[in-house]
């Protein structure tokens, strides 16, 4: 209740102070009127924001960025799809091991060779040895662009052409054989499988 009767006071002095000051001077009248009701009535807002020449400056930065960083990023690119792929390879691999532990069956990994883009696809054995029926249980692991198989090795020897298999039995040990991987700038990866242990393991060379 007080704090109403104080304000009206004030908005009263201030609405007498504005009159008086509109009798002195005829000519800002309607100014003076303005700021009565503007200053009585409705609360002062302030709007902030970014002006366009700050916009601008922001994407000139972004752009100088991105001119000098993509040309790197993209000298980098091959690297990083092999050291990728390989570490795909691996996993498929150590994948197959595993499952072949746990379904009690024998596990293999085919490489193909020969298509475009080069894949290998993970299949399951009808047997826990000497398997004679194979059925696919994923297809298209794809090796990705500027990486390729140069070579893989199984059981049966080297191949640049063809297929390579890799296989694993139930009691971890493995058909020994190794892939290996080159990028368009003669990078190299091998990924490697120890035939008495299963062990599969990354190198940095061939």
């Amino acid at each position: 209740m007080a704090y109403s009767m104080l304000y009206n006071d004030l908005e009263g002095i201030q609405l007498k102070k504005g009159l008086k000051n509109m009798r002195e001077h005829p000519w800002s009248q309607k100014k003076c009127a303005w700021d009565i009701v503007e200053s009585s009535h409705f609360p002062t807002t302030i709007v902030t924001g970014f002006s366009l020449i700050e916009l601008l400056i922001v994407v000139g930065i972004i752009s100088v960025i991105g001119a000098v960083g993509t040309p790197a990023l993209l000298s980098q690119l091959p690297d990083y799809r092999l050291n990728g792929a390989a570490r795909t390879v691996s996993s498929t691999l150590q994948f197959a091991k595993m499952s072949a532990a746990s379904a009690g069956k024998e596990y293999r990994v085919e490489f193909l060779l020969d298509t475009s883009p080069q894949q290998y696809q993970l299949q399951e054995g009808n047997a826990f040895r000497g398997s004679d029926s194979w059925s696919t249980i994923h297809t298209a692991y794809f090796i990705p662009p500027q990486v390729w198989i140069d070579h893989a090795t199984d059981y049966r020897g080297t191949h640049h052409t063809g297929t390579s298999i890799i296989a694993f039995n139930p009691t971890g040990t493995a058909s020994s054989g190794g892939v290996y991987l080159e990028n368009n700038k003669g990078k190299l990866r091998s990924v490697i499988v120890s035939s008495s242990t299963g062990r599969v393991r990354i190198a940095p060379e061939w």
